[in-house]
């Protein structure tokens, strides 16, 4: 059954997409592919945080999956955003020397979709208003851990601050737009930054 809904989610998205000349929110991609002919997302997937969270995985999943098959055809480059999904000339990447992409490695893994419970997309939402709303509070569990991979580091090896900068400056190094990265993947790095110093000790 998931097999199939994948199958049919993929061919809906590159249907879509090769007919689309402009970028793309996330959530007018979701309301096409629950309209008609696709009808593959209920009207319960935008309804809580966790289908949320559910339909946001699952369709970003599909959407990593078809980037990875339009480069090995060397056919376009897919740029992967919640506020602009959008298709673009090979070249674009052929040209570039494409860094290790973390959000790529954490929506081709299911483990975070299967391990992923309500609380934990609560904690995750409520973290950020609070950082919104300036009010400081130690990270959630789920967001401790993607902090933990987006610095690719284990949870043993966040021992001190020292070692963490160490770590931080090296990942700034590889990601910088200069070396092939990007600023998407710089702010991811800054972001993980923050969030394990609060865990590390003097």
């Amino acid at each position: 059954m998931k097999h199939d809904f994948l199958n049919q989610l993929d061919s809906a998205l590159e249907t879509e997409l090769l007919s689309e000349t402009e970028p793309m929110r996330e959530h007018e991609l979701i309301q096409r592919l629950q309209g008609a002919p696709y009808e593959l997302f209920d009207e319960q997937a935008l309804s809580g945080s966790l289908q949320l969270f559910q339909t946001h995985f699952i369709l970003f999943n599909a959407l990593y999956r078809l980037r990875e098959k339009w480069r090995r055809e060397k056919l376009f480059e897919l740029s992967i955003h919640t506020l602009a999904i959008v298709k673009k000339p090979y070249e674009e990447y052929e040209e570039a020397l494409v860094a290790k992409d973390v959000l790529a490695d954490y929506y081709l893994n299911w483990e975070h979709f299967e391990s992923t419970r309500a609380n934990d997309v609560d904690d995750l939402l409520n973290s950020f208003w609070n950082r919104v709303q300036g009010i400081r509070q130690p990270p959630a569990r789920a967001e401790l851990d993607k902090a933990m991979q987006v610095m690719e580091v284990e949870e043993s090896e966040v021992t001190d601050k020292g070692n963490l900068k160490r770590r931080y400056r090296q990942l700034l190094h590889r990601h910088h737009p200069d070396k092939g990265g990007s600023k998407q993947q710089v702010q991811e790095v800054k972001w993980a930054y923050t969030i394990l110093q609060s865990q590390v000790s003097e």
